[in-house]
This record gives C-alpha cells, sequence and structure tokens, in this order.
C-alpha cells in the first residue's frame, strides 16, 4: 500500500515507519462551540415572514433574544419588535461551532489515515470547551468513533450556557440560502490557554489576546494555530499578538480588515516608521489585492496564512509565496461518484443535494489540512486540494460537521483525492500535477 509519501512526506518514511503525530490542543471556551437548531419552515410565506423580520431587526439595531421551541413551532422573541411565531416541519439538534467542526474534522482524518497504516497518533487531541451534556455526548460519539479523544470539558459558573444558533430552511421547492442566527452565551472569559506546545484557538471572549499574551509568556516557543472570529477581528488583533502567530485561517474579507487594523495601529505608534506598501493599502477594503496581502503577512512574519474566499477557493501565503487552491465544483466527476457511496445516503438528504449548505465547509476545510499537516504530509498544494474535496462534500451534509461521515466513506475520499491529485503517479515523495498559483484575473 502506498503511504502518503504520495502528497508528499519525507523520503524516507518506508525505511523508518509512518511519521509520528505530535498532539494538539483545540480550545473552544465560550464561541468555538455552537449547539445548532436545525429546522424547515413550513411554507413559503413563512419563510419570506422572517426574512422580513429578521431584516427589520438588523435595520433597527434590534436583536433577537430568546427562542422557544415546541414541537411543531419556534417562538422568537425580539427586544423591540415583539416576537415572531413560525411553523416547523421538523427540527433537531447538531453540535457545531468552528472549534468543534474543524476538531471532528481533524480527528476523523488522522483516525482514518491510521487506520490505512499512513500516520501514527500516539499523543492526545484533546478539546477544551464549556461543559454542556450535549458537548459531552457528542465529544463520546466522536471518542467511540476513533479512539483518540481526550476532551477537557471546563466547569462554567451556572449562567454560562453554550452558544445556541439556529439554521431554518425554507420547505418550498425553491433554492434559498438557510437563514443563521444565534442567541450568544452569558457574556464571559476566554479562560486560561493549556500549557500545550501546540494550540488552536477558535472563536473567544474579548479578552483573547490577553490570554494569548499570557500563553506566550509562559510558553515563549509556543505554537498557535489562530481561527479568530468575525467578533475578535472587528476589536482588532494587535501587532504584537500577530507576529507571534504560527498558522492565520480567516476569509478574504477578515484577512483585509486585518491588514487595514494595522495600517492604523502603525499610523497611530509609528508614522514616520510605517513601511511604503502600508502607505499604498487603499481604505476602501474591495481595492485591497491578494500581493497587497502578502506583503502585510509577510511584515506581520506569519510563516502560514490561509484566506478562504467561497466559490473562488483558499488563498494561501506560505513561507512568503501566494498561491491559490480552487474549489471542486458539486457536479465535479469525483464528487459525484463518492456521494454515490451507499454509506453516503444516510448524509446526504434531497435539499442539500438541490440546494448546497455551506455551514461548517470553511472548518471541515481547515480541520483536514491541518491533519494533513500533522500526518507528515508536505506538499500544501496536495493539503489544500484534498481539503477542498472534504469541503465540496460538506456542502451536500445538512450537519455543520462530518461527525456522521461513516470511517470506510473517508477512506475512499482519502484514497480518490490522492490519485486524481498526483495523478497515477504514487511514488514516493510524488508532487500534486499542476502546481496551483493564483490566475491574475482572479480577485478576492
Amino acid at each position: 500500500m502506498p503511504t502518503l509519501a504520495a502528497l508528499g512526506t519525507s523520503s524516507d518514511v518506508e525505511e523508518t515507519g509512518p511519521p509520528v503525530v505530535e498532539s494538539m490542543d483545540f480550545f473552544a471556551n465560550g464561541w468555538g462551540v455552537v449547539e445548532d437548531h436545525i429546522a424547515t419552515i413550513y411554507g413559503p410565506e413563512g419563510y419570506q415572514h422572517l426574512e422580513t423580520w429578521l431584516a427589520a431587526l438588523k435595520r433597527d439595531g434590534d436583536e433577537v433574544i430568546g427562542v422557544t421551541e415546541r414541537e411543531r413551532s419556534f417562538t422568537i422573541e425580539s427586544r423591540d419588535h415583539g416576537h415572531l411565531v413560525l411553523n416547523v416541519v421538523g427540527a433537531r439538534i447538531a453540535m457545531g461551532g468552528n472549534a468543534f467542526n474543524t476538531y471532528v474534522a481533524f480527528t476523523k482524518l488522522l483516525h482514518s489515515l491510521q487506520e490505512q497504516g499512513h500516520t501514527k497518533v500516539n499523543e492526545s487531541m484533546r478539546f477544551h470547551g464549556r461543559h454542556s451534556e450535549q458537548l459531552e455526548a457528542a465529544l463520546s460519539v466522536l471518542n467511540d468513533a476513533v479512539d483518540m479523544v481526550h476532551p477537557d470539558l471546563v466547569d462554567p459558573m451556572e449562567t454560562v450556557r453554550l452558544r445556541m444558533g439556529f439554521v431554518l430552511h425554507d420547505s418550498s421547492t425553491e433554492q434559498r440560502d438557510p437563514i443563521h442566527f444565534s442567541l450568544p452565551p452569558t457574556p464571559i472569559e476566554t479562560g486560561t490557554l493549556p500549557d500545550q506546545p501546540t494550540v488552536f484557538v477558535s472563536s473567544s471572549g474579548s479578552d483573547i489576546n490577553e490570554e494569548l499574551r499570557a500563553y506566550w509568556d509562559r510558553n515563549p516557543e509556543g505554537r498557535v494555530y489562530l481561527a479568530p472570529g468575525s467578533k475578535q477581528i472587528d476589536r482588532g488583533i494587535p501587532l504584537e499578538t500577530l507576529r507571534k502567530v504560527h498558522f492565520l485561517n480567516c476569509n478574504t474579507k477578515e484577512a483585509k480588515k486585518i491588514a487595514l487594523g494595522i495600517k492604523r495601529e502603525l499610523m497611530e505608534t509609528s508614522p514616520d516608521q510605517i513601511p511604503d506598501f502600508f502607505l499604498a493599502l487603499s481604505d476602501d477594503p474591495r481595492q485591497v489585492t491578494p500581493d497587497q496581502l502578502r506583503e502585510v503577512f509577510e511584515y506581520l512574519d506569519i510563516p502560514e496564512v490561509r484566506m478562504t474566499a467561497g466559490a473562488k477557493g483558499t488563498f494561501f501565503i506560505s513561507d512568503g509565496e501566494l498561491g491559490h487552491c480552487p474549489i471542486y465544483e458539486r457536479s465535479d466527476e469525483l464528487i459525484r461518484y463518492l456521494l454515490l457511496h451507499e454509506d453516503m445516503q444516510g448524509v446526504v438528504n434531497e435539499r442539500t443535494e438541490k440546494e448546497p449548505d455551506f455551514n461548517g465547509c470553511g472548518d471541515t476545510r481547515l480541520g483536514i489540512e491541518l491533519a494533513l499537516e500533522k500526518a507528515g504530509v508536505k506538499d500544501i498544494h496536495a493539503r489544500l486540494k484534498l481539503a477542498a474535496l472534504f469541503a465540496t462534500i460538506q456542502t451536500f451534509n445538512p450537519s455543520p460537521n462530518i461527525l456522521d461521515f461513516p470511517p470506510n466513506v473517508i477512506q475512499e475520499m482519502i484514497t480518490y483525492g490522492r490519485m486524481e491529485i498526483m495523478g497515477t503517479d504514487l511514488s514516493v515523495g510524488a508532487k500534486a500535477t499542476t502546481p496551483i498559483r493564483p490566475e491574475p484575473s482572479v480577485r478576492i
């Protein structure tokens, strides 16, 4: 059986055995975990009413403050606009959130690689999150499936609860994007990051920059993989934080906000020493180019940056190299083949077959890429392409992560994805058949 050397691992892998995976801790206190309530609204009129009502809330600066669920209805309360009652066809609960979705993809792929003899997992892949029965149950299912999960669930104060997300679909045959909104938990502190060598940090509280600084004070060589939430980016990520981050993951709009935030910080703190390329950076995010972002992140000395751009794929900066990985189209022959697997029939449903569900796609993409990196896959193009394959398959999944994906399906995705990416050459140290570079016409 060819090893993952075919995706660019070191050439001596056949002699030394599969690479041993080091530990990684996923830190998700507060915002990185969501209890997703997924429902289908009865009739297009109800869906349109909800769209109009939520638009009015947003326009008037109002917000949803509570949701009451009954067997066939949702009652949504707002601060100033009263309440809205919606009839629903059915509802279910799934665990989601940036950190949880990423962790599920990460651990399930590592488990599959280990089962196939491609890698060896000796250490724990710990998950740090606030305790709830739902989260504990979901991690228990994952632990039974992969036998490598060691959750560290923090006991919260009585007033703290998980963030609750609501994903509402239209029951008509029209293709509409699902409506997402959430109820945040009681304001919380981020909490102390674990003293471990590699930590993944997702959306957290307003004190996250202080907690990161404290982590690096205790662990000067600690590697942080940062996937900041939109609120953290809006609050601003200071220069001193970004310069210590090893891996940054965000979307292209957020990357532009980060770049412009650093420009403002430099204008305030050292206007006489600001580099010329910052002065050339337009204050209009729409005018910021991929090359300008490369200059910014190179200045920040972040070794690895990923910027997702929806249907345009993923831009990456790796050791100063700017590149681009396109998506797999849902109509791609390999995607259609994998979806026909008999064990996928319980995952895909009629709605997601007709209209993509993008919930959790970016998190799944990130988790797969990180798992491949941990497994010793050296070729960044191969890592990104296989991660893109999983992300597109996730658009057919009505759940926010791949928790329900059967192990044999994941193994087939690895096998056939690898064969397509590498062509027919599965020799040790082979490279992706086509180097990935950004097309000049691609705008982000």
